[in-house]
């Protein structure tokens, strides 16, 4: 089996269990407004949609595993999965807005999107020693993730 990347604990099932936690919430709070308790409404849209924009890049955009194998790269959120193949990888850098979030940019498709914890080095080595040829750059956030993380393993194994 080759090395997988995993960025979340638990892998890319992680967010299933924080937004069933949060489903939950939102529930009890929904439950509380109807009944005379509870946040003012304004709270509750707002929550809404936070929950809603964060739901949705976690569950389906952010990638919680990914690894190489042969000459495809597969990769797993918690509710979408798919394989590229590396000739298609245009380049990795890190996100405009967020440099703790690697981005993946595949020719004529979506790009790939992951956290870049510890261990992203290595996972990008693994794509390099197939593609030399590709632009591969760290955000600060990942560089400073690899360098102050003492004691923590890494999350390529």
């Amino acid at each position: 089996m080759s090395p997988r990347y995993r960025p979340m604990p638990g892998g890319p099932w992680f967010p299933l269990a924080v937004f069933g936690i949060f489903g939950l919430a939102t529930v009890s709070m929904a439950l509380s407004m109807l009944f005379g308790g509870g946040p003012p409404l304004a709270f509750g849209v707002v929550w809404l949609a936070i929950l809603a924009w964060n739901a949705y890049w976690f569950l389906f955009g952010i990638a919680g595993e990914l690894w190489v194998e042969g000459p495809l790269l597969h990769w797993r959120a918690a509710l979408r999965s798919g394989a590229v193949a590396l000739s298609e990888i245009e380049e990795i850098r890190p996100m405009r807005m967020a440099s703790n979030v690697e981005v993946i940019v595949v020719r004529n498709q979506r790009p790939i999107m992951t956290l870049a914890t510890r261990g992203i080095r290595e996972f990008n080595d693994s794509i390099l020693h197939q593609r030399p040829d590709l632009s591969v750059r760290l955000g600060w956030n990942a560089r400073l993730n690899e360098r102050l993380s003492f004691g923590s393993r890494s999350r390529f194994r």
